[in-house]
């Protein structure tokens, strides 16, 4: 190594040491990511795989929770790698494995949100026809899979190690490599594959989103509005029927006085009263509860719909809630992507460049969202997480 070499790598690490006391609360803030993320996504992986029930929407979040954790043991690892020799990238295979993982997420994950809204779309707005069953399921997400594996290899192969001249005062400038976009990105050759495969489909896929989730939404609860309606005027006939059978039933009982050829008594002698009960007492009792059984089938039935409803409502919030996290954070990676990297390094305060990397990486935070989203909106998945941590414990 000649001295010129020695001196350059010298001032590297020197950018590097400065960097990583600037980013510092960024390299953090992906290893919590990380660690929550592997733990997270195992304990969802083990609590829906072992349930049976569920259908769909159980294997589209495995398939999500499988994406999840891939992210945080392939990216989250070589993202901090990567910020922790940034001027200095002795490894181009890192920085193109770690982008391509990064697109392949990006599209498993929409992709598999995509096929997540179509079937709550399906089973609450076309009820009665065509629904995807589990075989179809697995063939589209298997599809979704080969998809993304070849949009994230064509990015992947743009990206590796970038040469430019870093400029640290007026009178000093260094050459460093960094893990970024290539030469040929840079000059405006790749820059239509990664708009291609990322930034232009990022708008397509969020406008999909939107407009079958809120499609969905808007006719799940007017159903519910309209069901509450028909339950409380049904509620109201139930009770004036119950009120004039109870009268008519308790008004069959009558009080008949013996005719007055039928015994001859004097005027003076009491007469004799005989309690006699209508042919039709019987049939207004069979009428009665009759009306008793019909309302408590009435009732067994509000209460499955009901429960029906609540299910359809916590999957959709759910759906709803993953979409909206994965719009906003992923909108503003595009948005920050956008930029040339080597002119917020060179013209921007630490401040600014703390920032930049913390938004450019915020994105991460769909690796362990889903999590906190089930534990907040889903009851049995509370309840199966503390069986689960009770057999850990014992164990």
């Amino acid at each position: 190594m000649s001295d010129s070499d020695y001196y350059v790598k010298n001032i590297a690490l020197m950018l590097n040491l400065r960097l990583e006391r600037a980013i510092l609360p960024v390299i953090i803030f992906l290893g919590i990511v990380a660690l929550v993320g592997i733990f997270g996504n195992i304990l969802i992986l083990i609590i829906y795989g072992r349930r049976r029930d569920g259908g769909n929407f159980r294997f589209f979040v495995l398939m999500i929770t499988t994406m999840d954790l891939t992210s945080c043991i392939t990216i989250m690892p070589a993202e901090i790698y990567s910020l922790l020799n940034w001027y200095n990238s002795p490894y181009i295979w890192v920085c193109k494995v770690k982008m391509f993982f990064s697109v392949f997420s990006f599209w498993g994950s929409g992709l598999t949100l995509i096929l997540l809204a179509i079937d709550r779309y399906r089973k609450i707005c076309r009820p009665l026809r065509w629904q995807i069953n589990i075989s179809l399921a697995i063939k589209l997400c298997i599809t979704a899979v080969i998809f993304s594996a070849t949009a994230a290899s064509w990015v992947a192969m743009n990206w590796g190690r970038h040469m430019y001249e870093h400029t640290i005062n007026e009178t000093l400038s260094v050459n460093v490599s960094i893990c970024e976009k290539t030469e040929l990105v840079y000059e405006g050759k790749g820059q239509r594959s990664i708009g291609l495969v990322f930034i232009v489909p990022y708008g397509i896929l969020q406008l999909v989103l939107l407009c079958l989730n809120s499609i969905t939404s808007i006719k799940l609860f007017r159903q519910r509005a309209k069901f509450k309606r028909q339950t409380n005027a049904h509620d109201v006939m139930s009770g004036v029927s119950a009120d004039n059978q109870s009268e008519s039933s308790n008004g069959y009982e009558q009080y008949t006085s013996l005719p007055d050829f039928a015994v001859q008594v004097p005027e003076s002698s009491p007469k004799i009263v005989v309690r006699r009960n209508s042919p039709n007492n019987a049939t207004a009792v069979q009428k009665t509860a009759s009306s008793r059984a019909s309302n408590e089938i009435t009732l067994r039935s509000t209460a499955d719909r009901t429960e029906r409803f609540q299910i359809m409502k916590q999957k959709t919030i759910i759906m709803l809630v993953l979409t909206v996290i994965f719009a906003v954070t992923m909108f503003l990676h595009a948005v920050m992507i956008s930029y040339n990297t080597v002119d917020v390094l060179n013209e921007k305060p630490v401040v600014d460049k703390v920032l930049f990397f913390f938004f450019l990486r915020l994105h991460f935070l769909n690796k362990i969202v889903n999590i906190f989203v089930y534990c907040i909106f889903d009851v049995r998945f509370r309840s199966d997480l503390v069986n689960v941590w009770k057999m850990i414990v014992r164990q």
